[in-house]
């Protein structure tokens, strides 16, 4: 398989990803780093959209949380604008969370900002589609051996706005 054949195979498995996982319609223009190790089982695809919107892709063999998922994007050293809820469903993360948080507080039926924020964090999350909104001067990758975040390639991206 050439390099062309493979990057243009890679491009449609990522939009395919975006629409079947997450019900949204990215055309994807260029993918910046491949298959980055962002966990012990997980691992990161990071590519720009045609409008330059910068994403990342995490495909894991175990199961994540979102919690993972902030966790592996900040020590990356990405800022996250969103996390796109699976299936488009935009109350994902809070329904799931609830549903947490009643299984800790089975007699409580309402919680308070701070409780609602954590419990969201709960929620299975894998795959994830992150959308981002700065990379801090690198990108890192997790190195499994030393147990520990090492840098792997200098960039920087940060998303202009324009009013």
């Amino acid at each position: 398989m050439s390099d062309l054949e493979y990057t243009s195979m890679k491009l449609a498995e990522i939009e395919l990803a975006c629409k079947k996982q997450f019900n949204v319609n990215l055309h994807v223009k260029e993918v910046l780093f491949d298959t980055i190790t962002s966990g012990i089982h997980s691992y990161t695809t990071i590519f720009k959209t045609d409008h330059n919107d910068v994403y990342a892709l995490c495909v894991s063999d175990e199961k994540l949380k979102l919690s993972d998922v902030q966790h592996a994007v900040k020590s990356m050293n990405m800022d996250a604008e969103e996390y796109l809820a699976p299936g488009g469903d935009k109350n994902y993360f809070l329904r799931l969370g609830y549903v947490a948080f009643l299984k800790a507080y089975p007699g409580r039926k309402s919680w308070n900002t701070q409780e609602a924020l954590f419990y969201q964090t709960l929620t299975p999350y894998a795959p994830a589609l992150v959308k981002i909104s700065k990379i801090n001067g690198e990108i890192r990758r997790y190195n499994s051996v030393a147990a520990r975040w090492q840098k792997v390639y200098d960039f920087s991206y940060a998303k202009m706005r324009v009013q």
